[in-house]
């Protein structure tokens, strides 16, 4: 399908779903939903059921507030930022913050040659990025485990590019002397 055609129907399913329209609500679910799940899941949420709850209160809460989207070529960081905001209210709720994701990659060089086995480093590097405080940890999550791009990352979090930025090297310096330790 040519990219324009996608464009077009993506509009116009985001038009239906500010008009009301709860088809349009279950075609951004359908396209959506796992990205978003995943996003939720890896981000802070270890409990399955918990990761399901919010995510249906990230859609319930898109429907509600489709009239209040300024920007429709920014309707998927709008749905993130809402799918955050929501983990950062369960977890104030809760106290704690839990990491369900398996780490694949890591950009923490200075482990490369490390005297731990694998699995050993694996647990280390985990509990670190568990430790990380959350406006650290959110950014390096977006980033590394979501790929996204740093102007996503403000775009979803409301904040400049320089800051996420300054986040996301405070957040390795923090884990590279954490796992250090």
């Amino acid at each position: 399908m040519p990219e324009e055609l996608k464009s077009n129907k993506r509009q116009n399913t985001i038009t239906g779903l500010k008009e009301g329209d709860l088809k349009a609500l279950e075609k951004i679910y359908k396209e959506y939903g796992n990205r978003i799940l995943n996003y939720i899941r890896s981000y802070f949420i270890n409990d399955p059921h918990t990761a399901e709850d919010l995510l249906h209160d990230t859609f319930i809460s898109v429907y509600n507030s489709a009239g209040t989207l300024r920007d429709e070529t920014k309707f998927l960081s709008w749905v993130y930022r809402i799918a955050a905001n929501k983990c950062k209210n369960y977890l104030r709720k809760k106290k704690r913050i839990l990491i369900n994701s398996n780490l694949t990659e890591h950009k923490i060089n200075d482990l490369s040659n490390s005297q731990f086995p694998e699995k050993e480093l694996f647990s280390i590097i985990h509990n670190a990025i568990d430790e990380l405080p959350v406006k650290y940890k959110e950014v390096y999550i977006m980033h590394e485990y979501h790929k996204m791009k740093y102007e996503e990352i403000s775009d979803i979090l409301k904040c400049s590019l320089r800051t996420v930025k300054y986040r996301m090297e405070k957040a390795f310096k923090i884990l590279i002397k954490d796992i250090k330790e």
